[in-house]
């Protein structure tokens, strides 16, 4: 019997299971060979990361050392109009060192990019990209691309598993897509 959905939830994508089956996968198959000797700083992106990060530790076997950024974005009436403000900045010394920034969610790679140019100022050996979910949008739009990722899925919007709509339903333990047609109802 399948528990009943919240209104949010139209239809879930990938449920508990499917996703640490491909969170285990990714770690196991490329994060720990790529990382082995590396010692690098994962740098999560609050809040949506919170979930991938903890399940992606489980699986981790290299050295490393976990700090939290948070980007707001404001202005503009469209999401690419919008812009970047660093709101919480890392602890950890980034310099000569490996740096994994972990995000819930890749669109077009605005916070990315915007997270790749604020760390390089630091000039860190490398900085690479994991995430969770890259959806589909064309190459061309992407203003950068990610290193690692557990999933590609559609354009659309999401939440559970770390994601949110209004701060609720980041701790459903799947990723489900958003439901529009409950907004009239809230």
């Amino acid at each position: 019997m399948n528990p009943k959905l919240p209104k949010h939830v139209k239809k879930i994508i990938l449920d508990k299971e499917e996703i640490h089956t491909r969170i285990k996968n990714m770690v196991e198959n490329e994060l720990n060979p790529d990382y082995k000797d590396k010692s690098p700083v994962i740098v999560g992106v609050l809040k949506g990361c919170y979930m991938f990060l903890a399940a992606m530790s489980e699986y981790i076997n290299f050295k490393h050392e976990v700090d939290f950024v948070t980007v707001s974005s404001f202005g503009g009436e469209t999401e690419r109009s919008k812009r970047l403000k660093l709101i919480m900045d890392v602890n950890i010394d980034l310099h000569d060192r490996h740096v994994l920034i972990c995000d819930d969610v890749h669109d077009l790679g605005k916070t990315t990019l915007f997270l790749k140019k604020h760390f390089e100022l630091q000039k860190p050996k490398s900085i690479k990209v994991v995430v969770f979910a890259d959806k589909k949008a064309p190459e061309h739009l992407k203003e950068c691309q990610t290193d690692y990722k557990c999933a590609d899925v559609e354009n659309i919007f999401l939440l559970g598993f770390g994601l949110d709509y209004k701060e609720n339903y980041r701790n459903l333990p799947y990723l489900a897509e958003f439901n529009f047609d409950a907004l009239d109802n809230t």
